[in-house]
């Protein structure tokens, strides 16, 4: 069974700080003479997001046990909900959670990679 992003987190990150950076599936060779070559090196792209969400104390504690605990300090996938398309794609994460105070609340970033 596939976990889950943790129902006590927000479901939609903030839209400013927002990326989606589409994956890029091609690779290129230099060759001894001519120009380089560039060509598919898979079908399927794997996409990564930027995201940062704002957070409760208890939300940060729920998030920082996800991360270390759950997903193994991000070796894990999980499901996440795309916050614009509402489909749900398998993560990773690739960047570990940093946290900013903002208020009485914080801001908390971090980046996902698609894994299939």
């Amino acid at each position: 069974m596939a976990l889950s992003w943790p129902g006590t987190l927000p479901t939609k990150p903030q839209m400013d700080g927002w990326q989606e950076l589409p994956g890029d599936t091609s690779l290129t060779s230099q060759m001894g003479v001519g120009p380089p070559k560039k060509r598919n090196r898979s079908t399927m792209p794997l996409d990564e997001y930027k995201v940062t969400y704002k957070l409760t104390t208890a939300q940060r504690a729920t998030l920082v046990t996800f991360f270390q605990t759950t997903t193994a300090s991000g070796v894990t996938e999980f499901e996440w909900t795309h916050p614009i398309l509402s489909t749900i794609l398998t993560v990773q994460f690739t960047q570990s959670p940093q946290f900013v105070a903002h208020g009485i609340d914080w801001l908390c970033s971090f980046a996902l990679r698609e894994t299939s």
